[in-house]
C-alpha cells in the first residue's frame, strides 16, 4: 500500500496550531508510519509543540516567528544535517490532506 521513498522526512512548519495539528499528525502516521516527521513550531504561542511532542514527532522550536520561509529553511538545515534526501511539506493547518502523499511520492519516483 505504502510506497516509501528511503530517506525522506515529511516537514510540518507550523505557527499557532493547536487546533489542528494532532489531527494531521495522526493523519501522517495512519498513511504513513514508516516516514519521519518533525514539525517546525514557529515562535507559537499556543500548545502546537506540546501537542506535536505528545504525538511523537520530532520538533523544532524557534524562539521567534520567522515565517513560514524561516521555519522552511530551518527544517531543509535539519534534514540536510540529518542526511535525508528526500523532502515532503506539509504546512501545519490542514490544507495539504496526508492521503495525497503518495501520489506524491509516485509523481517524484517516475521523474
Amino acid at each position: 500500500m505504502n510506497q516509501i521513498i528511503e530517506n525522506t522526512l515529511i516537514i510540518v512548519p507550523a505557527y499557532n496550531e493547536e487546533k489542528v495539528i494532532g489531527k494531521l499528525l495522526k493523519e501522517l502516521k495512519e498513511y504513513l508510519p514508516l516516514l519521519d516527521v518533525i514539525v517546525i513550531n514557529d515562535g507559537s504561542t499556543d500548545e502546537t509543540a506540546a501537542i506535536a511532542s505528545k504525538a511523537g514527532v520530532k520538533v523544532l522550536n524557534i524562539a521567534c516567528n520567522l515565517g513560514v520561509g524561516g521555519a522552511v529553511q530551518a527544517a531543509f538545515q535539519y534534514a540536510f544535517e540529518k542526511g535525508y534526501h528526500w523532502i515532503i511539506r506539509i504546512d501545519g493547518d490542514g490544507q495539504h490532506p496526508p492521503g495525497e502523499i503518495l501520489k506524491l511520492v509516485s509523481a517524484m519516483k517516475e521523474d
